[in-house]
């Protein structure tokens, strides 16, 4: 089969790129790009592309709403990223294949992918996507009610976080406040409003000083959750914790939630 040039150069643009969460998002806007891909890889007979490729299609998928179509293209690419075994593919995939599962209500598995996906960032040191990873199997944790897994998972994405953090990575203060503010929710959760109501303006306060701001899966979370907490303790309550975080370094933000998760 001849290939057209762009074919091609679509086929050898994901081999090298696509690997990359960063660079995965202003692909999705055109999906007749994946299948041009994959037809290109196929017909090269580039297993690692097809995997790519296979990815970024079933993300499309997923968001389109085709949820058992996704799942059968992130599924062959699991595989295939497994048996080439290209672990950051396999990574990545399988926090795909866990947003979908979560999406779905099948929690329990949607947890054990998560899970899957930070013991292969972790065999790698791949921080900055183990924090994410850490984060989505705390909120699942919290979701099924398993406060002490989402505890540990939380604590364990702040101490990541803060370390990158010390490290001058850039935008490092954005996993950072995101895992803040996970902390907040799950004391939230516990009851215990005033140190949860304490991390939310903390988060405010890291925020409004580092010029940075969360993802916005995570600002809506942590919107709906400053929300409640001002509701039931009251707006003179909200502004004592403001000033009281306005006092602390960074550090004694990051032992808080150490201590109290």
């Amino acid at each position: 089969m001849l290939l057209s040039p762009q074919a091609l150069l679509l086929a050898r643009y994901f081999k090298h790129t696509a690997s990359s969460l960063k660079v995965l998002f202003p692909v999705l806007r055109a999906s007749t790009r994946a299948v041009t891909a994959l037809t290109g890889a196929t017909s090269l007979g580039d297993l690692s592309i097809c995997a790519r490729a296979l990815l970024f299609l079933g993300v499309l998928n997923g968001r389109e709403g085709a949820a058992e179509v996704a799942m059968a293209q992130l599924s062959e690419s699991l595989d295939t990223s497994q048996r080439l075994g290209e672990q950051y593919s396999s990574a990545l995939t399988l926090n795909y294949i866990g947003a979908l599962e979560a999406a779905s209500g099948r929690l329990e598995r949607a947890r054990a992918n998560f899970r899957s996906c930070v013991r292969l960032l972790e065999s790698m040191r791949i921080e900055c996507d183990r924090v994410f990873a850490l984060r989505q199997c705390g909120h699942l944790a919290l979701q099924a009610g398993d406060l002490s897994d989402a505890a540990a998972c939380y604590a364990q994405s702040v101490s990541i976080s803060f370390k990158i953090v010390e490290h001058g990575v850039p935008g490092a203060y954005i996993g950072l406040s995101g895992s803040i503010a996970a902390c907040a929710a799950l004391l939230a959760e516990r009851g215990d409003d005033g140190n949860a109501l304490l991390l939310c303006s903390a988060v405010q306060r890291i925020e409004r000083h580092n010029a940075s701001e969360m993802w916005p899966a995570d600002r809506e979370r942590f919107q709906r959750t400053y929300a409640a907490l001002t509701q039931r303790v009251g707006h003179s309550a909200a502004a004592a914790a403001g000033s009281l975080a306005e006092s602390l370094s960074v550090q004694q933000i990051v032992n808080l939630c150490r201590e109290l998760a």
